[in-house]
């Protein structure tokens, strides 16, 4: 693209703006999230400086774009579907769909362990789902507290 530092600064400003309005975000919000300070989004907002790689990767992550985007480095504004050509005749694989698939694989072995009923797996599946895309803190509790819950049965 061979952009500027000062050309990729504006375009992060406005992207950054762009990527708020779609996920209906404040800043105060997106700071919150992200674990980022609300001088760092605005300073980046208001064109001052470019944050350090590590918080563009949250920042990204938060607003659910992707970080080369969110930079300027790039015009792709959401993760590839990754492709395994011969593996799969040709076609894409949505590695998202390949990681909720395993991880409600996981979550069901889980819950079985702990003696959760089956007919309850389901919600208990979209619960850490929800935890997981609203970037809720409470996530690694929750799967803390099911493997506990597994363990626990396992023993008995």
């Amino acid at each position: 693209m061979g952009r500027t530092t000062k050309q990729r600064l504006e375009i992060a400003s406005e992207r950054l703006m762009e990527a708020l309005r779609d996920a209906r975000m404040s800043q105060a919000d997106l700071a919150k999230q992200s674990g980022i300070g609300e001088d760092v989004i605005s300073n980046l907002k208001r064109k001052l400086y470019m944050p350090k790689h590590e918080k563009m990767i949250r920042l990204a992550e938060t607003l659910g774009v992707e970080e080369n985007w969110l930079n300027g480095s790039t015009d792709e504004k959401t993760r590839p579907v990754l492709s395994f050509g011969r593996l799969t005749g040709g076609q894409g694989i949505d590695v998202k769909l390949l990681l909720e698939a395993k991880l409600k694989h996981d979550v069901e072995d889980l819950a079985q362990a702990a003696g959760i009923p089956k007919e309850e797996w389901n919600d208990v599946f979209e619960t850490v789902m929800l935890m997981i895309y609203c970037h809720d803190p409470e996530t690694r509790a929750a799967l803390k507290r099911l493997a506990y819950l597994s363990s626990k049965h396992e023993q008995d």
